[in-house]
């Protein structure tokens, strides 16, 4: 009769304390990632990252990526791993704890492969100095491409070692396709590749050539459409490659390379992020803040202690696989920090998350192995080996917790102060912003807002861009004031709401209090700054309009389609004054193709003789908002020369199109073309007093 076997209880298994401690660990990594997502960091290189996952899932596949700062597309991974929590909404929350979760998982991974080949100790503190950090946490909540990197580098991490130190074929492969993937999101993992053919080098008895190649060739499958797409631009690569190979390092950039190394594990310079407010940024007493030098201090000892660990193992105590073990932690770092630290191009914080998570793992081997070391052939100084061990622990239990601490206090700094220029606005105003203005269109039944703002270009402007994906798809976000003039639609047969995020001229203040508009709400920054207005005007006639305008022109319209009802202009000035000018332009009639071309009004004023002596070019509504029925007043200054002459001048307007400057023609009410200007005024130039008293004959 064969015996039974004990039976085992899965949940045995399951909450043993080793498993107790690893969930404890990403519970404590959840939370501090998961809290407050609402103020996340959202700027332009958030949205385009969600804009172009939303053309993924209109099956609009890319074969490039957002632009990488050296100048080339990056690879289109980000954009088809943004298209996954893009299919559950628009929130950019949503993003964010899809990439959050992301790098719990890589938490819980580093604490799997710690423990797996070294010991608990080793991977209790490894996995929660990375659960811990503050910049860890920072970096692992936008939706950018560095804060996707730790999951897949954690996943290089154990197919090192299953392939170095277990011998298992399969290792390479996942090494080879998780840093290939990493490279597909964006290219500072680059140095890692270094990393790996030293790795090969060094165990090249065991490498499994095959598997090797098999993950190779899927890299390379990967990469293939972007290749592609990068053919046509090989000479721009060639020009960057010799470019960086041309600049070489500098001190200051190897110097701010390791700065960012040291900060990135110990939680130092966090104020930077306070932007405006960094003399404000005060997590706690300032003794506190030596934890982040001791957290410091120990990346930087870790580094030297990770080589001497592995020289130590490997000719004292003759072990392969702990040398192995030390090796690739030792390569790793040294490498990515010698690449970068060559690098020409200047480097930033998030470049350095390429040593996540061997920093921490360096600094977990580092404390054990002094923990080690302290309880070796203690007999008679049992006491003394145990105050130092408390002593040990102690400061790596207040780094621990200092740290925490410190991710909470920047979450509630980050929504009561000014962090222009550092974290800048969280995402939890831009909200309020679309919010205020959803529900205002909502109650004027219009299904779009009117947007004074830095900017109207959606593609590269970051407040244009914030706010045209947070209000699309079921509010049109138009932008009025292209190239800085000022502009403003009208509330023509349909009421308005106005959303403004910057101070407003005094005549567009002025012409909303003319349209009869109403505040309906104003969000406020940290600072008590107003961030935004949002104003709703009921609806005129045509008619009504007109009555405004105090000068009327006869019909006149472009070929472009636009049709001028009418202008404001003063009818006399001094040489030296500003002459403010408003035209009013209704949109009729547009040819599909004129919206595919940019456009500028002209404005000449002309002497008696026909000579220009002041001008002013510009239209503040971009192309891809003209619309049949919009009726736009455009403001322009003129600012007239000190010695002009004085008498009547005329001033003549017109468009122009930038594609080749050609005029528009100006049809009358026949459609027959009458010329490509149309003359307004005249405006009388009268002498200045100065010159008046001059000519004037003596007594």
């Amino acid at each position: 009769m064969v015996p039974s076997r004990p039976r085992i209880h899965p949940h045995t298994h399951l909450w043993n304390p080793e498993r107790l401690a690893g969930w404890g660990i990403i519970l404590l990594a959840g939370v501090l990632r998961l809290s407050h997502l609402d103020l996340i960091e959202f700027k332009a290189d958030e949205a385009n990252h969600l804009l172009r996952g939303l053309e993924v899932l209109q099956l609009r596949l890319p074969l490039i990526g957002s632009q990488a700062s050296v100048g080339i597309a990056k690879p289109p991974m980000m954009s088809l791993l943004m298209a996954i929590p893009l299919l559950f909404g628009r929130d950019p929350r949503i993003a964010s704890a899809f990439i959050t979760l992301l790098n719990v998982f890589a938490v819980a991974g580093c604490y799997f492969v710690a423990c797996r080949y070294y010991n608990q100790r080793v991977a209790i503190i490894a996995a929660t100095l990375f659960a811990v950090n503050p910049w860890a946490v920072v970096l692992s909540r936008k939706v950018f491409t560095a804060d996707l990197l730790a999951p897949f580098l954690v996943l290089h991490l154990y197919g090192l070692h299953a392939a170095i130190v277990d011998g298992k074929p399969w290792g390479w492969l996942v090494a080879v396709l998780a840093l290939g993937i990493a490279l597909s999101v964006t290219f500072s993992p680059l140095s890692l590749v270094f990393e790996l053919l030293l790795l090969v080098i060094l165990y090249r008895r065991r490498v499994s050539w095959r598997h090797l190649l098999i993950g190779t060739l899927l890299v390379l499958l990967l990469f293939a459409p972007y290749l592609y797409a990068q053919a046509k631009h090989v000479e721009e690569i060639k020009v960057l490659l010799h470019s960086a190979a041309q600049g070489g390092p500098t001190i200051g950039a190897t110097t701010r390379a390791l700065e960012y190394a040291i900060c990135l594990h110990s939680g130092g310079n966090l104020g930077a992020l306070a932007g405006a407010s960094f003399p404000l940024f005060r997590p706690a007493h300032i003794w506190l803040r030596h934890l982040n030098g001791l957290a410091a201090w120990l990346f930087v000892l870790s580094l030297p202690a990770i080589v001497a660990l592995g020289l130590y193992v490997r000719f004292r105590r003759k072990d392969g696989e702990q040398t192995a073990k030390y090796t690739i932690t030792a390569s790793w770092l040294l490498v990515s920090l010698a690449v970068v630290c060559l690098q020409s191009v200047a480097s930033d914080m998030h470049y350095l998350v390429i040593l996540y998570p061997a920093g921490f793992l360096a600094m977990a081997l580092a404390v054990d192995w002094l923990w080690k070391a302290l309880g070796a052939r203690v007999a008679g100084r049992l006491a003394w080996v145990r105050l130092l061990r408390l002593v040990v622990g102690g400061i790596l239990l207040g780094i621990i917790t200092w740290q925490a601490y410190t991710v909470f206090y920047l979450y509630r700094f980050v929504a009561h102060e000014d962090t222009t220029g550092g974290y800048d606005v969280p995402l939890r105003y831009w909200q309020n912003i679309s919010s205020l203005a959803r529900r205002e269109a909502a109650s004027a039944g219009v299904r779009a807002v009117w947007i004074v703002t830095e900017g109207t270009d959606i593609s590269y402007e970051e407040i244009p861009i914030i706010l045209n994906y947070l209000l699309e798809p079921d509010i049109e976000a138009v932008f009025l004031g292209q190239g800085g003039n000022d502009s403003l639609l009208l509330p023509v047969d349909t009421p308005a709401v106005y959303l403004f995020t910057r101070p407003l001229s005094e005549r567009i203040e002025r012409g909303v209090v003319q349209l009869g508009g109403q505040e309906k709400g104003s969000i406020p920054l940290p600072d008590g700054h107003t961030l935004a207005r949002v104003i709703a005007a009921p609806a005129h006639s045509r008619s009504e309009i007109a009555a405004q305008v105090s000068q009327l022109t006869p019909s006149r319209a472009l070929d472009s389609g636009l049709l001028l009802l009418g202008y404001q202009l003063p009818d006399t000035a001094q040489p030296g004054d500003t002459v403010s000018l408003a035209t009013y332009w209704a949109f009729e009639d547009i040819p599909a193709a004129e919206r595919d071309v940019g456009h500028n009004l002209f404005n000449y004023l002309l002497d008696a003789d026909g000579k220009k002596v002041a001008e002013r070019d510009g239209f503040g509504l971009p192309e891809r908002y003209w619309r049949e029925g919009l009726v736009l007043v455009q403001w322009f200054d003129l600012n007239l020369p000190p010695e002009m002459p004085a008498g009547d001048h005329t001033l003549i307007t017109g468009m122009y199109r930038l594609s080749d400057l050609s005029r528009c023609q100006v049809l009358d009410e026949g459609n027959a073309i009458v010329g490509d200007f149309i003359p307004l005024g005249p405006i009388h130039i009268a002498p200045r007093a100065a010159d008046t008293e001059q000519e004037a004959p003596k007594p």
